[in-house]
C-alpha cells in the first residue's frame, strides 16, 4: 500500500494535468478530446490518498501515540504539583507560594 497508493495519486495527477493541458491548448472553437480524463482522475486521486493513508496508519498511529505518552505525562507532573502539600495558590492572581504563608507575594491578598 506504499507505493500503490503514492502511484495511483501520481497517476490521477497526471490524468488531470494532461487533460488541462490539451484543454488550454486548444485552437479556436476545436472540441476537447480528453476532457473526461481530468473528471476521472479526481476519484483516482482520492482512492491513491486513501490507500497510502492506509499503507502509513501504523506509523501516524505510533507517532501520535508517541505524542499522547508525552502529553499525559506533562499533564500528570502538573497535575502532581497542584495537589503536591508545599505548594498553593492564590485565588486572585494565581502565584504559587508555600503552603505556610497567610498572604500571597505576588499581590499581597489574603490567602
Amino acid at each position: 500500500m506504499k507505493i500503490i497508493g503514492p502511484f495511483i495519486v501520481f497517476l490521477g495527477l497526471a490524468g488531470i494535468t494532461f487533460s488541462l493541458f490539451e484543454f488550454l491548448t486548444l485552437e479556436g472553437f476545436e472540441q476537447p478530446k480528453y476532457f473526461w480524463l481530468g473528471f476521472v482522475s479526481m476519484p483516482v486521486i482520492f482512492v491513491g490518498f486513501i490507500l497510502t493513508g492506509v499503507g502509513y496508519r501504523k506509523n501516524i498511529q505510533k507517532l501520535n501515540e508517541d505524542v499522547l505518552r508525552d502529553q499525559m505525562r506533562a499533564a500528570g507532573q502538573g497535575l502532581k504539583e497542584g495537589l503536591s502539600d508545599s505548594i498553593q495558590y492564590c485565588s486572585d492572581c494565581g502565584h504559587s507560594t508555600a503552603r505556610t504563608s497567610k498572604f500571597c507575594s505576588e499581590c499581597g491578598k489574603s490567602l
